[in-house]
């Protein structure tokens, strides 16, 4: 009898605390407590000391929370940041919200993450920014883009790499700031959409408190022009509890990752870890020659996989007009195009993985 392998199995993670979670929404309701306040300042005091900073600002998505870091850093039109172009487009998305424009670098062919020997070339006098993306939960090099970036501030995409570390420290506190996503199919991932900007900047901390609630700075006066864009407290109290699971489900995470490289080692091509670096596969990519008819075959067998992501960013149409259509990035553009993700999980077993490697085999 076969098994059945989902992509991802959120029922399994959040079952074992499921008494706690409803125990922690029942005193948030009981106590009308749902916007701002002391819940979400616990959760953000624990996220902060979890990423090796000092401050954590509480938001509603981790593109906002990209958004926002641009925004504090004064990054506006005429300005030029600097990113890849294999992840998802809401990095892309959070420059074009400044009215700035985004500028892409190619990726390493073996990592698939910000390659710093092409970063040079891509800065010129309007760069306000460097954006690289620790994808898949896998660190980029970043004493390697520190070291061409020189003082332009580094901000760090980690929508997908809660609890990863490059050389022991953890991702989020390497460069100015930070962005976290906790979209419920992340590692930490919430009931519905949040974010989180992790510092050691107060000043930045102190922006994005105030934008995230209408540029409210005291009571009824407004510094700036603002958004609704905060953590609400129901959201924070679930957070709370998975962020003691975290490091954990972070280690079952590795180990399948192990796994899965065990078997389909010589048989597909995988990216490779940088140097000192610890992920924490959010995803668990493979390339395969005819992506579509795998995740076929696979879906036959029930076997579920997705695709992050198919399009590499420069080709997407909404781009159009913003960049430079003219440039072609050719590592991306490979690398997306046979892109699989395989099912990852923390509660992934074995016997799953088995099934999976069996089948591509």
């Amino acid at each position: 009898m076969s098994v059945t392998v989902p992509f991802m199995d959120l029922k399994a993670q959040v079952a074992p605390l499921r008494s706690e979670i409803d125990a922690a929404i029942k005193d948030v309701v009981d106590n009308t407590a749902f916007i701002l306040g002391p819940r979400l300042e616990k959760f953000e005091k624990n996220f902060a000391e979890y990423c090796s900073t000092l401050h954590c600002a509480g938001v509603d998505s981790g593109t906002q929370a990209l958004h926002l870091i641009l925004r504090g850093l004064g990054i506006g039109a005429g300005d030029e940041v600097i990113t890849v172009p294999n992840t998802f487009i809401a990095t892309i998305e959070a420059i074009v919200y400044t009215g700035a424009k985004p500028v892409f670098v190619d990726v390493d062919p073996d990592t698939w993450l910000m390659d710093p020997t092409k970063l040079a070339d891509a800065i010129t006098d309007k760069t306000k920014a460097i954006l690289p993306v620790h994808l898949f939960g896998h660190p980029v090099p970043f004493d390697e883009i520190k070291a061409v970036a020189g003082d332009i501030p580094i901000i760090e995409d980690a929508c997908q790499a809660h609890g990863a570390r490059y050389k022991g420290k953890r991702i989020g506190s390497l460069g100015f700031a930070g962005a976290f996503s906790f979209y419920p199919g992340k590692n930490l991932g919430a009931f519905g959409d949040g974010g989180a900007v992790v510092s050691n900047d107060m000043k930045l901390k102190e922006f994005i408190d105030s934008v995230r609630h209408h540029g409210q700075g005291a009571k009824n006066m407004h510094d700036s022009i603002g958004h609704t864009a905060r953590l609400d407290s129901l959201q924070a109290v679930i957070l709370d509890i998975k962020l003691h699971q975290l490091d954990n489900w972070s280690a079952m995470r590795r180990n399948n990752a192990a796994l899965y490289k065990a078997k389909l080692q010589g048989s597909y091509r995988m990216p490779e870890l940088v140097a000192e670096s610890e992920a924490v596969h959010h995803l668990f990519p493979i390339q395969c020659d005819d992506p579509e008819g795998t995740i076929a075959m696979l879906r036959e067998n029930d076997v579920f996989c997705g695709r992050h992501y198919p399009v590499s960013c420069n080709l997407q149409p909404a781009l159009k007009g913003i960049i430079d259509d003219k440039v072609s990035f050719p590592v991306s553009e490979e690398l997306c195009s046979g892109i699989v993700s395989l099912p990852m999980f923390a509660e992934l077993t074995e016997e799953m993985v088995d099934r999976v490697c069996e089948l591509l085999l």
